[in-house]
């Protein structure tokens, strides 16, 4: 199984720092952020992974190299014009083959048992199996993101806007973490694109099949 990390973004949430040192180089208690990504996968025997890159990118990769540091082999998908969530995977799809694949933010830090999750998106026969953990308005936070809801089966059934969010139906947020069919990039456009609005969306309001 092959895996590809996000690191493509401005980091703009974090200026000034992202300034001078990509997002996913940020040391967080004295590692770089993208290196959570990897542990996490290396710990499920994803070792096989693509990092795309555009803002300070080749800072990213003078630091990993081809990743025989921290024991994986790592490959770069380079963007001479940032992609999107979307076109970053819609440019490496050759990379992935016809197996389900998994993607991660390079700015994620989080434990979760991929193998498990792997074998039941092969069940479902799956598009896309998405961690979601509860959304922040339960616990009255401030921020909005899209809000997800889904069923006994754990089929995501309905995804809205942040402003839309209806408490009583256990709405739920996307971590960033999520493991896709190949099937679902042919669905892109190429060029720039949004994962969400033009894969997603679409897919979930046809009641396809996104876990």
């Amino acid at each position: 199984m092959k895996a590809m990390i996000l690191a493509a973004g401005f980091g703009t949430r974090l200026k000034p720092l992202t300034d001078t040192i990509p997002k996913p180089l940020i040391p967080v208690n004295g590692k770089p952020l993208i290196h959570y990504a990897i542990t996490l996968l290396k710990k499920h025997g994803i070792t096989e992974i693509m990092i795309n890159l555009h803002h300070l990118g080749e800072q990213i990769e003078k630091q990993l190299g081809n990743g025989s540091q921290v024991g994986v082999k790592l490959h770069y998908s380079h963007e001479t014009e940032i992609l999107g969530t979307g076109g970053g995977l819609k440019q490496a799809a050759p990379f992935f083959g016809t197996e389900p694949f998994w993607v991660v933010n390079s700015d994620i830090i989080m434990d979760a048992d991929l193998s498990s999750i792997t074998k039941q998106h092969k069940k479902n026969q799956a598009l896309a199996t998405m961690i979601l953990r509860p959304h922040p308005i339960l616990n009255n936070e401030t921020a909005r993101p899209t809000a997800f809801y889904m069923g006994d089966t754990m089929k995501i059934s309905e995804t809205v806007s942040g402003d839309a969010v209806e408490i009583d139906k256990q709405p739920f947020m996307f971590t960033g973490v999520h493991l896709i069919h190949p099937k679902l990039l042919e669905r892109l456009p190429e060029g720039f694109s949004c994962i969400f609005q033009q894969a997603y969306k679409p897919t979930i309001h046809k009641h396809e099949a996104i876990y």
